[in-house]
């Protein structure tokens, strides 16, 4: 995973959406041709506890700074540099 640094939000996911098709799909090779393959990050729409919030980090639509402990919902993280994002 890429390194945490002062711009990044680290969230423990507690909950994510999950479509049995697509996921299997994409572990049996079936989805390479849309260029998302193992190593993948599988899932999508993940609720969860934000662990940590750097001082660069991206705010909320409202302009606020995240802060750990927040609960969120993350939907299309996609920013996984040596990995397929897959839909994050």
């Amino acid at each position: 995973m890429p390194e945490v640094d002062d711009g990044s939000i680290v969230v423990r996911t507690v909950y994510t959406g999950i479509s049995s098709g697509t996921e299997m799909a994409v572990y049996n090779g079936e989805a390479c041709a849309d260029g998302v393959c193992f190593p993948c990050v599988p899932g999508y729409e993940s609720v969860g506890e934000i662990i940590y919030a750097g001082k660069n980090a991206p705010k909320d639509i409202q302009g606020i700074p995240f802060k750990e402990g927040d609960r969120v919902m993350a939907n299309e993280v996609r920013y996984f540099p040596d990995y397929a994002g897959a839909w994050g």
